[in-house]
């Protein structure tokens, strides 16, 4: 699901380049006609979907009940990730969003997959819908934990040291010299 913002309209050529379906809307602007399609494009094709949870305006990892409907209407489960990189530019933004730099690793963490029967009661959907948060948010917390990890192991590597020894390079017009 991308939203139908300018900034979606980027990532959805970007996603569609990638060969992937797209269905436009967000909570805010086409968002039941989306989930509809959304589910019918699962069933149809019988694929995965992904979608940020807590867009388009946040707040930051607060998962909306969209999700917990999907699982529930196409009977797949709902499999949290997340992603942390070593080296990156963090944004200002209501969600924090960073952007990878050159040569960073990124580590994608996922949380616990959970399923969504059909036929539960109204509080039941927002207890589930509590503990998706919860274990996206533990796989963010994960993701976060390895970058650490792996910064740690690089800053305790030792350096080889630099040999005393320099090569001797031809000097002047004689052939095969630099």
């Amino acid at each position: 699901m991308v939203s139908r913002s300018f900034d979606g309209e980027l990532v959805d050529r970007v996603v569609k380049a990638w060969g992937n379906i797209t269905c436009r809307g967000s909570s805010s602007r086409g968002g039941r006609e989306a989930l509809a399609e959304m589910i019918d494009q699962v069933k149809k094709f019988n694929c995965c979907t992904g979608l940020a949870v807590d867009a388009p305006s946040g707040p930051a990892g607060k998962v909306k009940m969209g999700v917990v409907i999907i699982a529930r209407d196409t009977g797949q489960p709902v499999l949290p990730a997340a992603t942390w990189t070593t080296r990156h530019i963090q944004f200002n933004s209501w969600d924090k969003m960073i952007l990878p730099l050159p040569f960073s690793t990124i580590v994608i963490a996922f949380g616990k997959p959970l399923e969504v029967p059909k036929g539960l009661e109204r509080d039941d959907y927002e207890r589930i819908r509590q503990e998706i948060e919860e274990n996206l948010a533990n796989a963010q917390n994960e993701a976060k934990a390895k970058v650490r990890q792996l910064k740690a192991s690089q800053s305790q590597r030792p350096l080889a040291p630099i040999s005393k020894e320099t090569p001797s390079l031809p000097v002047g017009n004689n052939p095969g010299s630099i």
